[in-house]
């Protein structure tokens, strides 16, 4: 697929799918590129199916843990990253109304779970205008 994360961490969430990354510590699949998900392009999904995302995380060594932030306001979140001096940039996504919460609520991160910040630091996707 060989796709930006954060792109398809974006169409996911437009069309009210729940995207969950996973790393790929694959040296040979880049930083921040989708490598696979499940179910494959082209499969039929339904709005609020989970969407597993495969993605590189440039290196073979495991990164510390960030610790999620999915549910929590966009204050709350940037609190959190401001304290830990985590550059943070917020995504405002259309998302599905129904699936998601909506206002200020963050309903997705890029980078989640062991990844490495790297220089772009984090993505919030945020539901909302």
């Amino acid at each position: 697929t060989d796709l930006d994360a954060a792109d398809s961490i974006r169409t996911a969430l437009e069309a009210g799918l729940a995207p969950q990354v996973v790393p790929n510590r694959d040296p040979q699949v880049p930083a921040g590129r989708v490598s696979r998900s499940f179910p494959a392009a082209g499969v039929e999904v339904h709005v609020g199916d989970p969407v597993t995302l495969s993605v590189g995380t440039g290196s073979a060594m495991p990164a510390p843990e960030v610790q999620t932030l999915v549910g929590l306001t966009v204050i709350e979140a940037l609190e959190r990253l401001n304290k830990a001096s985590i550059r943070t940039e917020i995504v405002r996504v259309k998302a599905k109304p129904g699936v998601f919460p909506g206002g200020d609520t963050v309903i997705a991160q890029f980078p989640a779970g062991p990844f490495p910040l790297g220089a772009n630091g984090m993505k919030l996707f945020v539901s909302g205008r």
